[in-house]
């Protein structure tokens, strides 16, 4: 058994859910030949498994950028919603 100090335990764990959600985001069907690098709002949601508030606050904190006319109609790029997760 090998003890890890707890912040690098928690980088590790980081590290490794990133990983995963990632691999399961590239397995994400594009939702229109047009738009195959965005993301939906919904698509986001499901992939990184947050709720709705997180997310707005991912938005309004300035660590995810969307694109979209009007305030319904968010599209995240997919991309950039990778970076930030590595980032997190």
């Amino acid at each position: 058994m090998v003890m890890l100090p707890g912040e690098q335990f928690k980088q590790d764990l980081a590290r490794e859910v990133a990983e995963l959600v990632l691999a399961r985001m590239n397995n994400l069907p594009a939702t229109s030949p047009q738009n195959d690098d965005f993301l939906t709002t919904s698509e986001v949601l499901r992939f990184l498994r947050i709720t709705a508030p997180t997310l707005r606050k991912l938005r309004r904190s300035g660590k995810v950028r969307t694109y979209g006319e009007g305030t319904h109609h968010h599209r995240f790029r997919r991309s950039e919603i990778e970076e930030a997760l590595a980032k997190m």
